[in-house]
């Protein structure tokens, strides 16, 4: 049986592809932030960067191979 920290860590996925959606209001956005700083950093060093593109074009534009 695994604990739930575990079961956490081997469940972890990267996502490369997004799915169309509603866009998120503010208060989800500033809730999913305030979540993602509870994160572990390196010596706890909590130097994140966040950036909440909303813009249909920036979003096409980071879709595209460099």
């Amino acid at each position: 049986m695994t604990n739930p920290v575990q079961q956490a860590i081997e469940s972890r996925v990267s996502v490369h592809r997004y799915v169309d959606g509603p866009p998120l209001g503010e208060a989800r956005i500033q809730a999913l932030i305030a979540q993602a700083t509870r994160a572990p950093s390196p010596y706890n060093m909590q130097n994140w960067r966040f950036i909440a593109v909303r813009s249909d074009r920036l979003l096409n534009r980071r879709e595209q191979p460099r």
